[in-house]
């Protein structure tokens, strides 16, 4: 009886070695970029316009920091 157990235990092992083995999937391939729709670009348009004039709002704003810090003196 014990022969048997052992020979199962092999076996197994035998199995998940095997399994174990098998080569890696292959990578899939990267999708390219789709081509923006027009409603995609409608969608953006306005966010990309707001990042377009981010630095002109930023020098305002020093501007009219430095001119108050220049009154309050």
């Amino acid at each position: 009886m014990p022969a048997s157990r052992i020979a199962i235990a092999l076996s197994c092992l035998g199995c998940l070695a095997l399994a174990a083995c098998s080569p890696p999937s292959t990578p899939q391939p990267e999708t390219p970029p789709q081509p923006q729709t027009a409603a995609a670009r409608a969608l953006h348009a306005p966010l990309d316009r707001a990042k377009a004039v981010e630095g002109q709002v930023q020098q305002a704003k020093a501007a009219q920091d430095r001119q108050i810090e220049a009154d309050t003196q």
